[in-house]
């Protein structure tokens, strides 16, 4: 399974998801797990592959999984992800307007970004999106990208999740 945190900032949704993926490691014993997390901002890869937050960015995490997933620096009073967290993330620096080198993916999460984009740029990455995705991969939005009309050949199932059915 392959998952792409397209224009992640500083690594809270990969790490979320390769959590995800951890706490199901049982059931996901048989798959080949890759989250590739990508970003234009240097300064938010470098602090993403640190892997180091302070309180209000993991302040909802559940306390079972802070303390498992987790290690506290008292002295700095941050948190660090363990290891087995983020070795399961690639990061890379990336423009989303040009297409991803890289093979297809099974899921695409993009939110937060595109509300800053025009029209134009907006079906522009659109389009590189859906050049990622796998013939059957799912496409997960947020709610204020602007995009749904460019969403046409998915299929939605939910107002934020979209499937590329050929």
């Amino acid at each position: 399974m392959r998952i792409w945190s397209a224009a992640c900032s500083t690594g809270e949704e990969p790490y979320s998801i390769a959590i995800s993926l951890a706490a199901n490691q049982l059931r996901l014993s048989q798959w080949s797990l890759n989250v590739v997390a990508t970003d234009i901002s240097r300064d938010a890869i470098d602090t993403a592959k640190a892997g180091v937050y302070r309180e209000r960015s993991i302040e909802s995490l559940d306390p079972k999984r802070l303390k498992r997933y987790f290690k506290r620096n008292e002295s700095e009073s941050t948190w660090e992800i363990k290891p087995s967290i983020r070795g399961m993330v690639e990061f890379y620096r990336h423009n989303l307007l040009e297409p991803l080198r890289q093979p297809t993916f099974d899921c695409i999460f993009i939110r937060n970004v595109l509300i800053y984009f025009d029209q134009e740029s907006k079906q522009r990455v659109v389009n590189n999106l859906l050049d990622s995705m796998s013939s059957q991969g799912y496409l997960v939005v947020g709610p204020s990208e602007g995009i749904f009309e460019m969403l046409s050949p998915l299929k939605k199932h939910s107002p934020l999740l979209y499937q590329k059915v050929e």
